[in-house]
């Protein structure tokens, strides 16, 4: 759903820019028309433009926690160590917007480049046509792993230690599609302002004139996003690894991993993703049926309801405010019925699941 698309007037929003260029001073003027040509004084300025986004609620300010950087002092930790950069006031663009425009520029740019894909998929057919099933996935995975080698990772999530509620440890390997997804989330975030506008005019044929355009951005997103196509392909086909990263906005998923210490294991942190995704409607009855189960299973380890649904509605974008306690012992009943099938699920799950891909 395109949620930012036209949601500016133009017109509106440069003449709130001339007004801003009218009221400076004349020498801060003088310096700008020495480096910069008039085009650009008339288009503003990256920061004016935030500026003014942030005015229509578009863009978010951040206010920096001082406290977060005093305790890092309190730790010992050398200032010189401490990016202040992270704790400062700032404008946020918000995640949706940025993964609208990715999609966007997939939409008008991909169509160029789709054969390579095409082109792939006719070879791999001629090399395991004849092939029963287990040797096609042996050469599929072969091929997926080659073509996840190209994909320039611009910093490689290693394996780290998760700590549950319950003091426990165990180890978290990032599966190749969570690394691919962690690196989509890279690309995104070098969208600036400027690639925004066309956008938020919802004026396409902005697109390619300047300062809009940025060709290096374009070809770093079409060449990944054409990589993945093809390895989410033979994922489908060949079920290395359950997908809980694509299709969703992976954004709010990273900050979920902040949350996995609320479950018993990895695996059913990841049974109630790929369920909530799976869920015709996320509404308070079906979410109090999955807390219910992942509660009498002892999969779900927090104390209250109030981290699940921060979970919910940080990475679905819902604003679901509380559950209702159910009886453990409730039967017949359209949330009874709706436990008994999770139960069955959640078995089915434990069977095909294969977390290292």
């Amino acid at each position: 759903m395109k949620y930012f698309f036209g949601i500016v007037d133009r017109s509106e929003l440069e003449t709130k820019l001339l007004e801003i260029e009218n009221n400076l001073p004349k020498d801060y003027m003088k310096f700008i028309e020495e480096d910069f040509s008039e085009h650009e004084i008339i288009m503003g300025n990256e920061y004016d433009f935030e500026y003014l986004l942030a005015e229509k609620g578009i863009f978010k300010k951040i206010i920096s926690d001082e406290k977060i950087r005093e305790r890092l002092i309190e730790l010992n930790i050398p200032e010189s160590e401490i990016d202040y950069e992270i704790h400062d006031t700032h404008l946020d663009i918000p995640s949706i917007l940025l993964h609208e425009i990715y999609e966007h520029i997939c939409d008008l740019y991909i169509s160029k480049s789709e054969h390579l894909k095409l082109d792939f998929f006719d070879n791999f057919q001629d090399i395991i046509y004849g092939m029963d099933f287990t040797e096609m996935k042996k050469i599929a995975l072969m091929e997926f792993k080659k073509i996840y080698q190209t994909v320039n990772l611009t910093n490689p999530t290693k394996s780290f230690i998760v700590k549950t509620a319950q003091n426990e440890k165990f180890v978290y390997t990032p599966t190749y599609l969570h690394k691919l997804a962690i690196e989509k989330q890279s690309i995104i975030n070098k969208i600036n302002t400027y690639s925004l506008l066309p956008y938020l005019y919802g004026d396409i044929s902005l697109q390619n004139e300047y300062p809009y355009y940025n060709e290096d951005l374009i070809n770093d997103i079409i060449s990944f996003q054409i990589k993945v196509d093809i390895l989410l392909e033979l994922n489908n086909r060949f079920n290395f690894e359950i997908d809980i990263y694509f299709n969703n906005m992976f954004e709010y998923s990273l900050k979920a991993h902040t949350q996995l210490d609320n479950f018993k294991s990895i695996t059913a942190y990841v049974f109630t993703m790929v369920t909530i995704k799976k869920f015709d409607e996320i509404n308070r009855s079906n979410l109090e049926s999955l807390f219910s189960f992942l509660k009498i299973n002892k999969l779900y380890i927090g104390k209250t309801d109030s981290k699940f649904l921060n979970l919910v509605n940080m990475t679905f974008y819902e604003q679901v405010k509380d559950l209702k306690n159910h009886d453990p012992q409730e039967e017949n009943t359209l949330h009874a019925k709706r436990v008994t099938n999770l139960e069955n699920e959640w078995k089915i799950f434990n069977q095909n699941y294969f977390p290292e891909g």
